[in-house]
């Protein structure tokens, strides 16, 4: 494997857009207590944003970013000129959290743990990755996070038949298709409401309370719905679209369609688990050439019509296979 970075924080951005804001306007208000900032409005702004600006370079240029080194032997943590290096032991998990508002979504935390020298755990915000990038900085952690207690022979006998597993691929991508114009549809019957009602009321000028809160829901209702549900369900869609017929496993070997892979050229095989309901089923092989092949098994419902129904089969095989071929593997949380 040739060594891997990641920028694991983005402490620089977010100190800097603090001191261009917070410093603005923190000299606003000391030169409001020691002049006449109305009588002296060019002068104030330009005080301050010089002063703001002189904050925002210098966090630019001390405030020191988060780098993790994967090498083959361990891991390095890089904070400007310091570098500090890790076995994989040292990685002590990771943590994903999602985070609602009177149970609307609004952001989701990403933190790395590692075990220091004295015993203690250092957690770094990881916010900086995306979701695929964080699941594979954790991929290559959990190098040696496969227990000895599985029974290697016993897997190996397991896979010398060739396990097969047949997905309906164009019932899956149909079903999805099928929801997001169902979504699609609601919209649009919102939008036509709403603008045959602002229509009328720019005609008629109704005064009418009962009215006016139909086209606002209608239009609302159209926006909101929209973005939470519609714009999900149609990314889904085009997800599930390169969903494989077929997957098959034997000992050294995993086939997903009519691609064909060789266990030792595989470094990492990322998948949601079984149980985690929340995002769809995504799968991601990542080759020792950085190549990379992602999946998406739609996403769990009541009637397992949007989703591969043996996933959580599926899921346990590739795991097994990966154990048995030294293959890191790991779950994809968020």
């Amino acid at each position: 494997m040739s060594d891997k970075k990641f920028r694991v924080s983005s402490n620089k951005r977010i100190s800097a857009t603090w001191a261009l804001l917070g410093g603005f306007i923190f000299m606003l208000l000391i030169e409001n207590a020691f002049m006449d900032i109305e009588s002296n409005v060019q002068i104030a702004l330009i005080v301050a944003g010089a002063v703001s600006l002189v904050l925002t370079v210098s966090c630019a240029i001390f405030v020191k970013e988060y780098y993790m080194q994967i090498r083959e032997d361990g891991f390095e943590l890089i904070k400007g000129n310091r570098i500090t290096r890790y076995s994989f032991q040292d990685f002590a998990g990771s943590n994903v959290t999602r985070h609602y508002a009177n149970g609307i979504y609004y952001g989701t935390t990403r933190e790395i743990r590692v075990r220091k020298q004295n015993g203690d755990i250092l957690k770094l915000n990881a916010n900086n990755l995306s979701k695929s990038m964080f699941a594979e900085l954790v991929s290559y952690l959990e190098k040696t996070g496969y227990t000895e207690s599985h029974d290697i022979n016993a897997i190996a006998d397991y896979f010398r038949e060739r396990h097969d597993f047949r997905i309906p691929a164009a019932k899956i991508i149909k079903a999805n298709w099928n929801k997001a114009m169902l979504y699609g549809a609601a919209i649009l019957t919102l939008i036509v409401v709403f603008l045959v009602m602002f229509g009328y009321y720019i005609v008629t000028h109704i005064d009418s309370a009962i009215f006016m809160t139909i086209m606002i829901f209608a239009g609302l209702g159209a926006l909101i719905f929209g973005i939470l549900e519609f714009v999900p369900v149609l990314c889904l869609y085009l997800k599930v679209m390169n969903l494989p017929d077929t997957i098959f496993m034997d000992q050294n070997t995993l086939g997903l369609g009519n691609t064909t892979i060789n266990a030792d050229g595989v470094q990492n095989i990322l998948m949601v688990p079984a149980s985690y309901d929340i995002l769809a089923r995504d799968m991601t092989i990542i080759l020792k050439n950085d190549t990379k092949y992602k999946y998406c098994f739609g996403k769990k419902d009541l009637k397992n019509k949007l989703t591969y129904a043996d996933y959580e089969k599926l899921y346990a095989d590739i795991r097994l296979w990966c154990i048995l071929n030294n293959v890191n593997f790991t779950n994809i949380l968020g």
